[in-house]
């Protein structure tokens, strides 16, 4: 017969073997995802275009930085506002991980206005939350492709693709 004292011995290395598996298995997915990635670098090779896709966001990569601590800030700001006013009554704002998951959700369209609207008091809510979404999704997505824009205008104009292999392999065979 197990005791009392065995059983959760038992249960304790059952969770502790669940918890590593799961960090394992998180490493591998991590490690699949970057091994994959990999693979833009040698279609820059093959494709020209895939070149391009890579200068522009070398050549844009400081801006690139820097848009995305503005894009982090505002978010933390918007979060912390939604928390703060909509955290007491609803759940999808109860704390801050979950104001910022919700609000970017938000970004991608899923929201919805009329939970916010029946649980505030006023009209405030619903316009500070559609401030957020024409901050957000005009002003700064602007932004984002205007960062995106230059970088490539620059790399075309000053010409930075390598050749690609491949076509000049065929330049010499005709």
């Amino acid at each position: 017969m197990e005791t009392l004292s065995q059983t959760a011995l038992r249960a304790g290395s059952w969770t502790s073997r669940r918890r590593a598996s799961r960090s394992r298995a998180t490493s591998l997915s991590i490690c699949v995802c970057i091994q994959l990635l990999k693979i833009i670098k040698f279609t820059n090779v093959l494709i020209p275009k895939m070149a391009l896709m890579t200068a522009v966001l070398s050549k844009g990569k400081m801006d690139l930085l820097f848009f995305g601590l503005v894009f982090g800030i505002s978010m933390m700001a918007f979060s912390m506002m939604f928390y703060v006013q909509l955290g007491p009554v609803m759940e999808d704002f109860n704390d801050q991980p979950a104001s910022f998951i919700s609000l970017a959700r938000a970004l991608f369209g899923d929201f919805d206005i009329d939970d916010i609207m029946n649980n505030s008091s006023g009209y405030l809510n619903a316009v500070l939350f559609l401030v957020y979404l024409f901050v957000a999704v005009f002003i700064l997505l602007s932004m984002f492709l205007a960062i995106l824009g230059e970088a490539q205008a620059q790399v075309l104009s000053q010409g930075d693709l390598p050749p690609s292999p491949v076509a000049e392999g065929l330049k010499q065979l005709s």
